[in-house]
């Protein structure tokens, strides 16, 4: 039976007129999906903010992680890691875009294989929230949370004395040590020979340190303490001792303080001069791509007025690269200033530089 002839006239009509209305059938979806994109489009605007937040935050923890994890140079340095990295977030999270507040924690730890310490990490995880704008009908804030761990590789340099090279009266003594995180000068204990040229046989020393550990050279001078020549053109007795440090600058600072400088240095600075000089007699540091073992070093018969800036490296600073390091002891009845008292290379990996095996040589980020 038809629908219209269950039904009074008047209202089949009306439902035939409704089923062909098509405009009340658009306002009428339209008015019941509103609400839907309303909210996926305030989903979608306050999704992007959180990445945006979540991005920044993660550049944040990156960052306090590296700087952690270099400071972290050894077994002792555990706080001090940990104490930079806090530093770092502290001073980071006013950077960042309006949120809930920031909590993060800041641990250390070891890698290690073969019972040896391969490594020493600082990790920082951090969370937050941003509070909604358009989805806040749904939810009031958007939770953001990261991690990032980073490692200070263990790797090794080599103080190289194959390629050794000395024209000096006096006698010397080469010395390495690693650089206290105080900047203060190292102890007698904390230096350790390398090579005399009085007394020495091995060709090369290996030493096992973090990527990040700086090293310092000592220069330890005896005046003529090969051929005695008496007093040399700084004032310097027959037989005294005097120590170059490659952390000051100049590294003759310790071992000619101002009041000697002056005493009869023939090719010194000018007397007149009231404070100690500005300029360096006493080390030249520069490439030596493939082990040459150059004996002429690019500046002779003069000093330096800029530090290079290998006096102190550590091993991702190298990245790779062979260094010579020329000595001036400063001795003689005069200074010639040639720089060829003491010279060797310092690289870090195997015996041709160029890394430590298949290991980074450099702080990582690994997560």
């Amino acid at each position: 039976m038809a629908i219209g002839s269950i039904l009074r006239p008047g209202r089949a009509g009306w439902l035939r007129r409704l089923h062909r209305a098509r405009g009340g059938n658009v306002a009428m979806i339209f008015a019941l999906t509103a609400g839907a994109l309303v909210v996926a489009t305030g989903a979608g605007v306050d999704m992007t903010r959180g990445v945006d937040v979540h991005s920044e935050l993660q550049s944040i923890a990156d960052a306090a992680a590296l700087a952690g994890a270099a400071a972290y140079t050894s077994s002792g340095a555990a706080s001090t890691g940990k104490t930079v990295a806090t530093n770092y977030m502290n001073d980071a999270i006013a950077t960042l875009p309006p949120n809930g507040g920031v909590q993060f924690t800041v641990t250390t730890g070891t890698l290690s294989s073969g019972g040896s310490t391969t490594g020493y990490t600082v990790s920082v995880t951090a969370s937050t929230s941003m509070s909604t704008s358009l989805l806040a009908m749904v939810t009031g804030s958007v939770p953001v949370a990261v991690t990032s761990v980073a490692e200070n590789p263990v790797v090794s340099f080599t103080a190289d004395f194959s390629g050794w090279f000395s024209s000096a009266y006096d006698s010397n003594t080469v010395y390495y040590y690693l650089l206290p995180s105080n900047g203060s000068l190292p102890s007698s204990t904390a230096l350790h020979k390398l090579y005399s040229n009085t007394s020495s046989s091995s060709t090369a020393t290996t030493v096992t340190v973090t990527a990040s550990q700086k090293v310092g050279f000592a220069l330890g001078n005896v005046t003529g303490g090969r051929i005695g020549y008496g007093t040399n053109g700084y004032g310097a007795a027959q037989g005294s001792t005097h120590m170059f440090y490659s952390q000051l600058w100049p590294p003759s600072r310790q071992a000619y303080p101002s009041g000697q400088w002056f005493s009869g240095a023939n090719n010194g600075p000018p007397n007149n001069f009231a404070t100690y000089p500005s300029t360096d007699c006493s080390l030249q540091v520069f490439a030596d791509p493939q082990k040459t073992y150059t004996n002429t070093p690019p500046v002779q018969g003069q000093c330096l007025s800029t530090p290079s800036a290998y006096m102190t490296p550590s091993c991702s600073q190298l990245n790779g690269q062979i260094m010579r390091y020329a000595w001036n002891d400063m001795g003689g009845g005069t200074d010639d200033q040639d720089y060829n008292d003491s010279m060797y290379d310092f690289y870090c990996g195997g015996m041709g530089g160029g890394g430590s095996g298949s290991g980074p040589t450099s702080v990582v980020l690994i997560k």
